[in-house]
């Protein structure tokens, strides 16, 4: 194959490429696992209020693409839990206290999240599998105790190398997919 050949095929290639994809989907970078456990004997309620955590947060070297990265996130963990019926209050009386971590980093250890942020996780018997980078770690816990009450990690986030636009894209998407992974019913 000569060298012009294989430039129409490269060409053709990436043609290809963008006329499969859909308007408004990313494209998949590997695939996406999330993994989640909850405690026993708990049902978390079917509306209520939350706060973030202090610590939550995108784990990133640039900081101009880890804020970017990290209001993404919030804004579509907020959307996505405002379509469930709860709503965000900055006030540490919030029904539940949500803690995640984005690794854009650095690997994340799930185990290891709960007493990152302060919280008592003693039911969790089992040990999860360490995380690569580009996940997500969410974390539930009653607002009052502080008791752990449901675990969600997700895997295949995004790449290093993915430009920005793109990343803030992903994060959205994968934030309300782990809201839709809370377990968040009636009590």
């Amino acid at each position: 194959m000569n060298r012009l050949q294989a430039c129409v095929l490269a060409t053709l290639a990436l043609l290809l490429g963008a006329c499969s994809s859909t308007s408004g989907q990313l494209e998949e970078i590997g695939e996406v696992t999330v993994s989640s456990i909850q405690k026993a004997g708990i049902a978390l309620p079917a509306s209520g209020t939350y706060s973030f955590a202090r610590g939550s947060g995108v784990r990133w070297s640039v900081d101009s693409e880890r804020q970017a990265v990290d209001q993404a996130f919030r804004e579509a963990f907020d959307a996505a839990m405002v379509d469930r019926r709860w709503r965000r209050i900055s006030s540490e009386a919030a029904t539940l206290r949500i803690a995640y971590v984005v690794g854009l980093d650095e690997e994340l250890k799930p185990d290891e999240m709960p007493d990152r942020f302060g919280l008592s996780s003693d039911w969790v018997t089992e040990p999860s599998e360490g995380r690569a980078k580009g996940s997500i770690v969410v974390l539930a816990a009653d607002g009052l105790t502080g008791d752990l009450l449901w675990r969600g990690a997700l895997t295949g986030m995004a790449s290093r190398t993915m430009p920005l636009e793109q990343r803030v894209a992903r994060i959205r998407e994968l934030a309300a997919r782990m809201v839709a992974e809370l377990p968040l019913g009636s009590r």
